[in-house]
């Protein structure tokens, strides 16, 4: 049926336009529900498509979740100090304080290395800026993405977990850049970068 896709696109829409996470259950049951409607209406020869609409936007619902669930977890644990390095994605050149966007990111910490999808701090004001496309390595402290402060409130952790953020936090310390050529020689370009505000 021509509408099949809308409502199945209507479902994953849904799923995504909510502030929180659903619980895990409400998709299936709703599902069971309408099936057995959609069941004993054929049965009876009444009125099936009625309950045949919301079930293909409820299985675009599930699907999303679905989905949802097979990615990798990449949050960070636990809040963890220690010297980040990966490829600069984004600055956000602030007037207060600006922010840097890092992919393939990992950081090494007294317990070992943990590898991150992307990670997201801020540096000092007036603090000297990588480039886009550099790969960099800076002292940093993360945690995290924080959970709602408030119920019904903005949940950036599930924002964060979309955009494969997986920690934010501040440098405290300068960086140095790995693609530099003196690196070959064990050395590196450094920048000032300070302590920030945690995002």
């Amino acid at each position: 049926m021509l509408w099949t896709p809308v409502g199945f696109g209507a479902g994953i829409g849904g799923y995504f336009a909510l502030a929180r996470e659903p619980y895990w259950a409400i998709g299936p049951a709703c599902a069971c529900v309408l099936l057995i409607g959609f069941l004993v209406a054929r049965m009876r020869r009444n009125g099936g498509l009625i309950w045949l609409i919301p079930l293909v936007v409820v299985l675009g619902f599930i699907t999303a979740q679905v989905r949802t669930a097979l990615i990798p977890p990449h949050l960070l644990a636990v809040a963890t100090a220690g010297v980040v390095t990966g490829t600069v994605e984004a600055i956000e050149d602030r007037p207060s304080r600006p922010r840097i966007l890092l992919s393939g990111a990992r950081i090494s910490a007294a317990g070992g290395e943990v590898r991150l999808e992307r990670t997201r701090f801020s540096l000092r004001s007036g603090a000297a800026l990588p480039g886009i496309g550099e790969t960099i390595a800076i002292p940093a402290s993360l945690r995290p993405p924080p959970p709602p402060s408030a119920p019904g409130a903005y949940d950036f952790r599930r924002a964060a977990f979309f955009d494969l953020v997986s920690a934010v936090g501040y440098a405290t310390g300068p960086f140095r850049r790995l693609t530099d050529p003196e690196v070959k020689d064990g050395q590196g370009g450094t920048g000032e970068a300070g302590e920030g505000s945690l995002l």
